[in-house]
C-alpha cells in the first residue's frame, strides 16, 4: 500500500462484504489485502442474517492501517428472503448513530474516535450469466442511500470471456433502470481523471480470489490450479483483481471516506435532527435556537403526558363501577341461593327426623324378639348340657383328632336300611335284619360281597355302634381284629381313587393308635352329634372336591412313596390360585409392560410372587443335552440353551432358544398358556441323562401327555425340596424342617443371626433341628392370642391382630430363651460372601500391585465386585456378629485384609466396600466407565439404520452392460440427469422391498420394522473397523430388534448389553477389550470411549 493523496500516518478504512454465502468473500479479502484474517468459522444454520465485524491493524511503510470488516452471515441462506437487507440497513444506521452521539456530546474527542461507519461495499453477485437476482436488486436499492456500492462479479473464471461482457452489460443496464446508483469513482480531480474515468466502464469489476501461490516461470504468484489450466490473479488479462486494488486502496481511499461523511452520514443526520423535531428556520425564515426547540418539544411531551393520565383515569373509575355492579349482583345472587339451601335443608332435616323415628321404633321391636330368642336358646342349652358334657369328656379320653374321625364314620351319608353287625366278642355273631329281607330273624348268612358300581361316585361309610363288652382281653383283641379286617374288606371295595382309600384307612389307624377303643364306652351317636352333621358333610363335599381335581377320574395315580398325597394335595391348591392370579393379570390392564406384545416373563413372575413365591429359572446348555431328548419339530443352534421353569418344585414347561433370555421367555410363554386352562398336578415318570424318576408336573386336565422333555435337574434335589411338604392344622404355623422329637426343649441353643425374634427362633429351631409352631385363638373381644410351641411346649404367647401378636409372643419367647441362657455364651455366626473368578486353582496368587479399580456405577458393592471380575480376583465379604444388632464385615480381596466395617447388618456390607475402595483408590489406577453417569450421545435410529442400507444400495451404480443403461444410451442419454436439460432425478429408483404375499391392509409396524441384514451390516462394518467408539442404538428399537442385535454381535465377538428399563431402554455394542490392551490405550489417549483412567489420589 502507499501514501497517496495526502493520507494521515494512520487511516482508518470500513469494508463491507455483501453477498450470498459461498461466493468466495473472505478469500477475497485474504487476497486484497494481502494477509490471512484470523477467524472462527461461521454457521449458516442460523435462521436469519447477522453481520460480524472485526477489526485489525495492518502496517506498510509508514502507514498504519486500522482496518475493519463487517462480513455477512447466512445472507441468501433463508427460503424467505423477503427481509434479508434489513438487518444489514440496521447495521448500518447503528453506525451512523453512534458518531451522531459521539458528536452530539459536550466533550468530544473525533481525532481519536474509532470510525466504525462503512465507507466501501463490495457486493458479491453470483456468476450465474443471465441477470441480477431479485434479491441483489432490492438489497442494493435499499443501500445506495447509506453507503458507497462497488459491484463485484465474484468467481468470474467459472464463466467465458464473452458471456462475462454480455453479463457486465446486462448488469449495468439492471442497475440503471431500477434506479440503483452506485459508486462512481470520482473524475473531477485531473491526476486521477483519466484513471478514474477508464476504471468507470469497467465496473462491475470481475475478480478471482486465491490465498495459495504457484511457481508460474520464475516468479511465485497468486493463482488457481485447474484441470484445464492455472488463474493468476494479479493477471489483467484473467480478471479484474488488480484494478479493484488500485481504486478501492491506492487511488480513491480518501474519496471514499470523504464520501460517506459528507454525503450519506450528514443526509441521515439531517433526517434523525428532523425527526427529532429540530428546524433550521421557522416558517417565517427566522433562525430557531437549540433552546427555544427543546422547550418546544418538553411541552408538547408534558401535554401529551397529561392528556394520557387523563384518559386513564377515566377509564379506571370506568371499570370500578363495572366492577361494583357485578359484585353487587354476584352478593344478590349468593343470598338468594343461600335462601334456597336453607329452605332445602329445613326439608331434609325433616325427612330425616321421621326415619329415625320409624328405625327407633325398628330398633325396639328387635330387642324384644332378641330377648325372646335368648329365652329360648338358654332352655335349650340346659336341655343338651349333659350331652354336651359326655361329649367333652369323650374327646378329653379319646383324644380331639381321634373323636372327630369316629364323628364323621358315624354321621356319614343316609344309604337307607343297610345290614350292621353287633362288635360282641363273646356272642355269636348276629345280625339285624331289615324288614325286606325274607329269611327269618334266627338266620345268619355270610354278608353278600358289594358289587363294584358302575359309575364311580365317592365312597360312602355305614353308621357303626360300639358295643361295651365285660369280656377277657384276649377276646377282645380277637374281636377287634375280625371287626378291623371287615372294615377294611367294605372300605377296600367301595374305595375307587387313591385319595379315598387313605381315608377308609383312618379308622384303622385310629385303633392303632388309641386301643382303648374295643373297650370304649360309647354308644349310638348323641343328638349333639347330628346338629355337627352339616358341617361334616360340607367338609367331605369339599375333600371330595379338591381329589376330585387333583386326580383324573380317567387315569389314577399310582402310590408313590417320594410325593405323599398331602404334597399333592397342597401343590394342586397352591396351581389353583396361580392360575387365578395369571388371570388376573392377562385382565389387568396395568400388567402389561407399556408394549402391545405380552411379555410372559414379567406376567409370570408377576402372577407367582403374587402368590407370595418365587419361579425357579434352570439353565442348561444345549451341547450338554442329548441329540434325542431335543425336540425334533423345531431348529435349534448348537450354542444355545434350554430353560425348565418350576415353581413350588413342580415342573411347568421347558423353552428353547439361541440365548438364555430367549429360553426363558419361550419356556414362560408355554407356562402362561398352560395355566390359563384348566390344570391338576400328577406323578410321571421323566428322564434325567440315562435314568427315570418321579416328578411333580402340571397338565391340562383330564388330556394324557406321555412326552414330557428330559428334566434338567437332578432327581435328589427334586427329593430334598418336597421332603417337607405336609400339610399343618388350621391356624398353626410351623417351622420343623428336620426336628427331632427326642431333644428336649430346654436344651435349644440360641443362634442370632437374624434382625427380629421370628427370624432368630427359626433359624435357631434349623440349627437346633427342633420345632417351632405357632398357633393362632380369636379371643372374646375380636383380638387374636398367638401361642409359640418350642418341641410341643407352650413357651409364650402374645396378643393383638394376627400379625403383631405373632412378633409379640415370638419377642416374649426370646426374652424367656435369653434368661435361661444367660450364663451360655450365644454363638457367633460367620458369613461368608464370594464374588468374583478365584486364582486358587491356577496354582499362584496374584499380587495386589497390578489390581486395576472398574468403576461402573456410584454402588461401592458393585464396584467391588466389578473390580474381582475385571481382574479375575476373588472378593469376600465376612460377616461375624458382635453384640446386640450389630455386625461386623470384612473385605478380604485375594485373601488379603483390604477394610472393615462395623454396623447394621442392612447397611454394614456398603459402608466396608465404601471404605475399602477408598483406600484402593489412594494406591491403584481407576478405569471408570461413563456410559451410565452422562446423556447418550450419537445414537443410531431406526431410520438412520434403514439409511445405512439404503445408502448402499445408491452406491451400487448402473453398469454398462445393464439392459436399461443401453436403452437410455440409444435414447440419446450420455449421463447425469433425466431430460432434455438433464433436470430430472441422477440416482435409480431404490427397490421397495415386499415381504411374502403382503399388499393392500399392509401392517404398519411391519412396514416400519427395520430388516436384519440392515443391523448385521452396521455391525459387520464395526467389526471390521479400527474404531474405538462404541455402537449405541436408539431406545425407539422394540425388544425383538434388540434381541437380534444381541444374536448378530455374539457372532462377530462383540459385547453387547442393554441399559435402562422400559421406554428408556437402548443398547450398546462395544469390542471385547482385554485388561492390558485397554489400560495401555489409556494411558496413551487419556479416554477411550466411555472409558476413563484416573490414576490414584495418594497425597
Amino acid at each position: 500500500m502507499g501514501a497517496e493523496h495526502g493520507l494521515p500516518s494512520t487511516v482508518q478504512l470500513s469494508v463491507s462484504s455483501r453477498g450470498e454465502t459461498g461466493l468466495g468473500k473472505s478469500t477475497l479479502m485474504d487476497t486484497l489485502f494481502n494477509t490471512k484474517f484470523e477467524g472462527d468459522p461461521a454457521s449458516h444454520s442460523q435462521p436469519g442474517v447477522q453481520l460480524k465485524s472485526s477489526t485489525y491493524d495492518l502496517q506498510e511503510s509508514n502507514v498504519n492501517l486500522k482496518l475493519t470488516i463487517v462480513s455477512t452471515v447466512g445472507f441468501g441462506d433463508q427460503i424467505n428472503k423477503e427481509d434479508s437487507y434489513k438487518p444489514i440497513v440496521e447495521f448500518i444506521d447503528a453506525q451512523f448513530e453512534a458518531y451522531l452521539q459521539e458528536e452530539l456530546k459536550i466533550k468530544r474527542v473525533l481525532h481519536n474516535y474509532h470510525d466504525t461507519r462503512i465507507h466501501a461495499c463490495l457486493y458479491f453477485i453470483a456468476p450465474t450469466g443471465h441477470s441480477l437476482k431479485s434479491l441483489d436488486l432490492v438489497t442494493m436499492k435499499k443501500l445506495d442511500s447509506k453507503v458507497n456500492i462497488i459491484p463485484i462479479i465474484a468467481k468470474s473464471d467459472a464463466i467465458s470471456k464473452s458471456e462475462l461482457t454480455k453479463f457486465k452489460i446486462k448488469i449495468t443496464s439492471e442497475l440503471v433502470s431500477n434506479g440503483v446508483q452506485i459508486y462512481q469513482f470520482p473524475t473531477d480531480d485531473e491526476s486521477v481523471a483519466e484513471i478514474n474515468g477508464t476504471m468507470n466502464a469497467h465496473l462491475p469489476f470481475a475478480v478471482i480470489g486465491s490465498t495459495e501461490e504457484l511457481k508460474i516461470g520464475n516468479k511465485m504468484m497468486k493463482a488457481r490450479q485447474y484441470p484445464w489450466g492455472t488463474v493468476q490473479v494479479e493477471n489483467e488479462a484473467h480478471c479484474d483483481f488488480v484494478k479493484l486494488r488500485e481504486m478501492l486502496i491506492r487511488v480513491n481511499m480518501e474519496d471514499l471516506r470523504e464520501q460517506t461523511h459528507t454525503r450519506h452520514y450528514e443526509l441521515y443526520r439531517r433526517c434523525k435532527l428532523e425527526e427529532m423535531g429540530f428546524k433550521d428556520t421557522d416558517p417565517d425564515s427566522k433562525p430557531f435556537s437549540l433552546q427555544e426547540t427543546y422547550e418546544a418539544k418538553r411541552n408538547e411531551f408534558l401535554g401529551e403526558l397529561q392528556k394520557k393520565e387523563e384518559a386513564m383515569r377515566q377509564m379506571f373509575v370506568q371499570r370500578v363501577k363495572e366492577k361494583e355492579a357485578e359484585l353487587k349482583e354476584a352478593e344478590k345472587e349468593l343470598h338468594e341461593k343461600f335462601d334456597r339451601l336453607k329452605k332445602l335443608h329445613q326439608d331434609e332435616k325433616k325427612k330425616l327426623e321421621d326415619k329415625k323415628k320409624s328405625l327407633d321404633d325398628e330398633v325396639n321391636a328387635f330387642k324384644q324378639r332378641k330377648t325372646a330368642a335368648e329365652l329360648l336358646q338358654s332352655q335349650a342349652q340346659q336341655a343338651g348340657g349333659s350331652q354336651t358334657l359326655k361329649r367333652d369328656k369323650e374327646r378329653k379320653k379319646y383324644g380331639v383328632q381321634v373323636m372327630d374321625k369316629v364323628l364323621k364314620m358315624a354321621e356319614g351319608i343316609d344309604i337307607g336300611e343297610t345290614r350292621s353287625y353287633e362288635l360282641v366278642p363273646s356272642r355269636k355273631l348276629k345280625r339285624y335284619c331289615s324288614p325286606s329281607d325274607s329269611p327269618g330273624p334266627e338266620e345268619t348268612p355270610e354278608p353278600p360281597k358289594k358289587m363294584v358300581p358302575r359309575f364311580r361316585v365317592r365312597p360312602r361309610f355305614e353308621p357303626i355302634h360300639f358295643v361295651t363288652s365285660a369280656e377277657k382281653d384276649d377276646k377282645k383283641d380277637n374281636s377287634l381284629d375280625n371287626q378291623t379286617q371287615e372294615v377294611n374288606q367294605e372300605a377296600n371295595t367301595n374305595s375307587v381313587a387313591q385319595p379315598a382309600e387313605n381315608c377308609t384307612n383312618s379308622l384303622v389307624n385310629a385303633r392303632e393308635v388309641d386301643p382303648q377303643l374295643s373297650s370304649s364306652g360309647l354308644a349310638k351317636p348323641s343328638p349333639a352329634a347330628a346338629a355337627a352333621k352339616k358341617a361334616v358333610n360340607s367338609v367331605d363335599s369339599t375333600t371330595s372336591n379338591a381329589l376330585q381335581v387333583s386326580v383324573s377320574p380317567s387315569t389314577a395315580p399310582p402310590a408313590s412313596e417320594t410325593f405323599p398325597p398331602s404334597a399333592i394335595m397342597l401343590k394342586q391348591s397352591f396351581m389353583e390360585k396361580l392360575s387365578a392370579a395369571v388371570w388376573k393379570n392377562l385382565t389387568n390392564p396395568d400388567a402389561n409392560t407399556g408394549t402391545d406384545k405380552i411379555n410372559f416373563t414379567y406376567l409370570l413372575t408377576r402372577s407367582i410372587q403374587a402368590c407370595k413365591t418365587n419361579p425357579e429359572y434352570i439353565y442348561v446348555p444345549l451341547k450338554e443335552i442329548a441329540p434325542a431328548d431335543l425336540p425334533k419339530s423345531k431348529k435349534l443352534l448348537t450354542d444355545g440353551f434350554a430353560c425348565e421353569v418350576r415353581c413350588q418344585n413342580v415342573y411347568l414347561a421347558t423353552g428353547y432358544a439361541g440365548s438364555k433370555n430367549g429360553s426363558r421367555d419361550r419356556a414362560a410363554e408355554q407356562a402362561v398358556k398352560l395355566l390359563k386352562k384348566s390344570v391338576e398336578v400328577r406323578i410321571v415318570q421323566r428322564k434325567f441323562k440315562h435314568t427315570y424318576h418321579e416328578d411333580l408336573v402340571v397338565c391340562e386336565a383330564g388330556v394324557c401327555r406321555p412326552d414330557f422333555p428330559p428334566a434338567l435337574k437332578p432327581h435328589e434335589e427334586f427329593v430334598v425340596a418336597n421332603r417337607d411338604c405336609v400339610p399343618l392344622q388350621p391356624g398353626t404355623e410351623s417351622t420343623k424342617g428336620s426336628a427331632n422329637t427326642n431333644k428336649h426343649w430346654t436344651s435349644f441353643v440360641l443362634t442370632e443371626n437374624a434382625s427380629d425374634a421370628i427370624g432368630i427362633l427359626n433359624n435357631s429351631a434349623s440349627y437346633n433341628k427342633m420345632s417351632v409352631e405357632y398357633k393362632y385363638e380369636l379371643m372374646p373381644n375380636r383380638s387374636w392370642r398367638c401361642q409359640v410351641y418350642l418341641q410341643d411346649h407352650c413357651l409364650a404367647e402374645g396378643f393383638g391382630t394376627k400379625k403383631t401378636s405373632k412378633h409379640a409372643a415370638a419377642e416374649e419367647a426370646l426374652k424367656i430363651l435369653q434368661k435361661m441362657q444367660s450364663n451360655i455364651a450365644s454363638l457367633k455366626v460367620t458369613q461368608v460372601q464370594k464374588v468374583g473368578c478365584s486364582s486358587r486353582g491356577s496354582g499362584r496368587k496374584k499380587d495386589l500391585k497390578d489390581l486395576v479399580i472398574y468403576e461402573n456405577s456410584n454402588n461401592p458393592v458393585c464396584t467391588l465386585n466389578d473390580t474381582a471380575q475385571f481382574n479375575k480376583m476373588t472378593v469376600e465379604y465376612v460377616f461375624e456378629r458382635m453384640t446386640g444388632m450389630r455386625w461386623k464385615c470384612k473385605v478380604m480381596l485375594e485373601d488379603e485384609f483390604i477394610a472393615e466395617a462395623v454396623g447394621v447388618k442392612k447397611s454394614v456390607k456398603h459402608e466396608a466396600a465404601e471404605e475399602a475402595v477408598k483406600i484402593l483408590k489412594k494406591t491403584q489406577p481407576t478405569v471408570v466407565n461413563n456410559l451410565k453417569k452422562g446423556t447418550v450421545e450419537d445414537v443410531i435410529s431406526r431410520n438412520e439404520i434403514r439409511g445405512r442400507s439404503a445408502e448402499e444400495a445408491f452406491k451400487q451404480k448402473i453398469k454398462e452392460d445393464n439392459i436399461g443403461n443401453q436403452i437410455l444410451r440409444k435414447m440419446g442419454w450420455t449421463g447425469g440427469g433425466l431430460g432434455k436439460d438433464g433436470e430430472g432425478i441422477r440416482e435409480p429408483i431404490s427397490v421397495k422391498e415386499q415381504f411374502k404375499r403382503e399388499g393392500l391392509g399392509l401392517d404398519v409396524e411391519r412396514v416400519n420394522r427395520i430388516a436384519k441384514r440392515d443391523i448385521e451390516e452396521i455391525i459387520r462394518n464395526y467389526a471390521r473397523s479400527d474404531s474405538h467408539i462404541d455402537l449405541t442404538f436408539s431406545r425407539e428399537l422394540t425388544m425383538d430388534e434388540r434381541k437380534q442385535i444381541h444374536q448378530i454381535a455374539q457372532k462377530y465377538g462383540l459385547k453387547s448389553k442393554s441399559h435402562g428399563q422400559g421406554h428408556n431402554r437402548y443398547l450398546v455394542v462395544s469390542r471385547k477389550r482385554r485388561k492390558e490392551d485397554l489400560l495401555d490405550q489409556l494411558k496413551q489417549e487419556g479416554q477411550v470411549g466411555h472409558y476413563e483412567l484416573i490414576m490414584p489420589q495418594a497425597n
